[in-house]
């Protein structure tokens, strides 16, 4: 996730390791970043990209992935793979 500015309430699911920083895009501008920092096997085949101006709150929450989700994971990857 960017975003313009940093939101006041930010709940991340228990288990999961994430990095939030600043970073410089311009000389006057900068931006507020969250990236996740998952093991191997829970890296996803894709990507989630948010942008967002100024987030009132993030809350990301675990839920079980759909078969059909766009976004894959290496446990649903064909086994021919």
């Amino acid at each position: 996730m960017d975003a313009e500015k940093k939101p006041p309430r930010i709940t991340l699911p228990p288990g999961f390791k994430f990095t939030q920083k600043k970073i410089e895009v311009s000389g006057t501008r900068t931006i507020w970043t969250l990236r996740d920092r998952l093991d191997g096997w829970k890296l996803a085949y894709g990507q989630v990209r948010i942008k967002a101006g100024s987030p009132a709150g993030i809350k990301l929450t675990d839920f079980k992935i759909p078969e059909d989700s766009p976004v894959k994971f290496p446990w649903q990857a064909p086994g021919i793979l």
